[in-house]
């Protein structure tokens, strides 16, 4: 409890340049995070002193969703995925004091600056201007699910949009043929 009652109040000195802070809940002790395509690495690694300082590195990226930290090491690392698209694992006695930290958002994170122009995500962390509608938009490797953005989705996780699955993978949005189910799968398999 004193953790985060210190993690609450470093919030309030951090120095901000985002027009958005970001929000996260954290695990308990004991805990590391993954991503469902194993061949997935952090976006960010790096040495921090503390989890406030990890929260504080992930707010300034705007492809952050999820952050782990391991007091013991120092080693904060940056994930582009969410628990959408990754999970939170037990990984005691490895790292006995390794947390998560989770973003939290919400449709009200979006509500004052999608399909808005382009002023209005100026400073955002959560969406960026589109320069053919001048317009806010997702963020490359997210996708608009009808009331917020969300990391794109990996082979064989189930999608709606065309640009719900991973391009960079090669990922489309398919129907399997069985009951309407559209799933990411890769472009060349039929």
């Amino acid at each position: 409890m004193l953790a985060f009652l210190l993690f609450l109040f470093g919030l309030c000195f951090i120095h901000q340049t985002h027009q958005d802070r970001s929000i996260a809940t954290l695990s308990d002790f004991g805990y590391s995070f993954i991503p469902i395509d194993s061949a997935v690495s952090p976006f960010l690694s790096l040495t921090q002193s503390t989890i406030l300082r990890c929260h504080m590195e992930c707010n300034e990226q705007i492809a952050c969703r999820t952050f782990d930290f391991d007091q013991d090491t120092g080693q904060c690392r940056l994930w582009s995925d969410d628990l959408t698209t990754g999970m939170i694992y037990l990984a005691v006695p490895s790292k006995p004091r390794s947390r998560v930290g989770t973003i939290q958002l919400t449709p009200n994170t979006y509500a004052s600056t999608h399909n808005q122009p382009c002023d209005r995500c100026a400073q955002s962390r959560y969406e960026v201007c589109d320069s053919i509608s001048s317009t806010c938009q997702c963020p490359s490797m997210t996708f608009w699910n009808g009331s917020m953005c969300l990391p794109q989705r990996y082979m064989n996780q189930s999608c709606a949009t065309p640009d719900s699955c991973r391009l960079d993978r090669n990922l489309v949005c398919r129907n399997t043929g069985c009951n309407s189910i559209y799933q990411c799968l890769n472009k060349t398999s039929k």
